[in-house]
Formats: C-alpha cells, sequence, structure tokens
C-alpha cells in the first residue's frame, strides 16, 4: 500500500513538471532523504518510503503519466528551435534520464534529416543575436566561429555556413 505522504508529494510534483520515470525515482529519494536529514520523519519511515517508490512509480504509469515518447518529442522540438546541435540535444537528453532505446531511435531519426544542421545553425544563428556591419574584422569572424564550435557544430559545416550567411570568403 502507497502512503499519503508519498501520493500527496507526487500527484504535487507531476502536476507541475513532465519528467521521465527514472529522474522521478531520483527525485523522490532526494525528497526523502531531505525530509529525513531535517528529521521531518523517522529512519523507520524513511526506509517505508524508500521501498514504496516502486509502487509509486507503477501507480503513476497507470494513471498515465510517464510518457517519454512525447516527452521526448517535444523536448526535441523545444531544443531544435533554441539551434542546439546534435551533439548538445543528445547530451540535453541523456541528462534528463531518457530511456537509451528511446533515445537513441529518436536520434537517429533526427540523423538521417539532411537540412537538419542547417536549419540548426540558422536558428542558433538567429537566436544568439549575433550582429555583423561590413567593417568587420577577421577576429570577429573567429569569434562567432568559435561560438558555432562551442555549441557543438563541426567545424567545417559551420565555417561554410559562416561564409555564406556572412558573405566571408576571404576567411582561410
Amino acid at each position: 500500500m502507497i502512503s499519503e505522504y508519498l501520493k500527496k508529494y507526487s500527484y504535487y510534483y507531476l502536476t507541475r513538471y513532465s519528467v521521465t520515470k527514472k529522474k522521478f525515482e531520483n527525485i523522490l529519494k532526494r525528497k526523502i532523504s531531505k525530509d529525513y536529514f531535517q528529521k521531518k520523519i523517522s529512519i523507520e519511515e524513511k526506509n517505508q518510503y524508500i521501498t514504496e517508490i516502486p509502487l509509486i512509480i507503477k501507480h503513476q504509469m497507470n494513471n498515465g503519466c510517464f510518457n517519454e515518447k512525447n516527452l521526448i518529442e517535444s523536448k526535441i522540438n523545444f531544443l531544435v528551435e533554441k539551434g542546439y546541435s546534435l551533439k548538445k540535444i543528445k547530451a540535453t537528453l541523456i541528462k534528463l534520464a531518457f530511456n537509451r532505446e528511446i533515445l537513441d531511435s529518436t536520434m537517429s531519426n533526427l540523423r538521417s534529416n539532411e537540412n537538419l544542421d542547417y536549419n540548426l545553425m540558422e536558428n542558433f544563428f538567429n537566436r544568439s543575436k549575433i550582429f555583423i556591419n561590413n567593417a568587420q574584422k577577421k577576429n570577429d569572424f573567429k569569434k562567432i566561429h568559435y561560438k558555432f564550435i562551442n555549441m557543438g557544430f563541426e567545424y567545417n559545416k559551420s565555417l561554410n555556413f559562416l561564409k555564406k550567411k556572412l558573405n566571408f570568403y576571404d576567411y582561410p
């Protein structure tokens, strides 16, 4: 049987945030430990709540929570709009503790899109608010190119994109 403590907290948390099953499990463990260290619950209650975590996760799954496929697609759409590179998108999704199989299949679908890199660089360029004047120097170009490389875009692809975008053909 699931305690009221975990039910209330899980409903509270899941109405505010969309998380994966693994991430929610970690959040519950952290919450229980925090409450124990703040002396809100005893050691017996802490042990009981930790053993109830799989039950509450199963209960929430039966209620329709943790649809990772929809979560991952919405997160990817958000990251694409922000102009993240494929490397950065994958790193962000791994950090959010998505299921590895779903993540790999979704990333392979993303990589199959040939124009995606160009669209991502275009989105990043537009969102980064890089203002260029006609009197720009090579150092300015290098700084902009460095931003693209730090975002995770490939060196040559970002170089070609910037040359076309900025009409800067004399850069090596």
